[in-house]
């Protein structure tokens, strides 16, 4: 349980699928939970289609038992340029995940 999927800072090379468990982002430090994401959910992908270098947060598991589908960047951004329309739609749905993440990073008291 608690485990990193990815940190802070990281580079960011993959976006995440959720196929079974729950995760969260966290809190630096004291990894306090603001965001979960479980079963038919995905994390990852504002910094694939946004050129972000480095993970703006951290993701850790909160399930004992739980698995991700990893896809990585090059390969969603390659799918992406095949199919405009989708990348179109996906980045801007980036963009609306991204905001409401950063709103709930602010106020953890807040029911997921």
């Amino acid at each position: 349980d608690n485990e990193a999927v990815y940190q802070v800072d990281e580079m960011t090379s993959s976006l995440f699928l959720v196929v079974q468990g729950t995760f969260a982002y966290v809190h630096e430090g004291d990894r306090i939970p603001y965001q979960i994401m479980s079963f038919r959910s995905y994390f990852g992908t504002y910094e694939c289609l946004n050129d972000v270098e480095t993970r703006l947060a951290t993701v850790v598991c909160v399930s004992r038992h739980a698995s991700t589908l990893v896809v990585p960047r090059k390969e969603f951004l390659d799918l992406c340029k095949d199919f405009p329309g989708f990348m179109l739609a996906a980045r801007r749905m980036s963009w609306i995940r991204e905001s409401a993440r950063c709103g709930r990073m602010g106020d953890s008291t807040r029911v997921w």
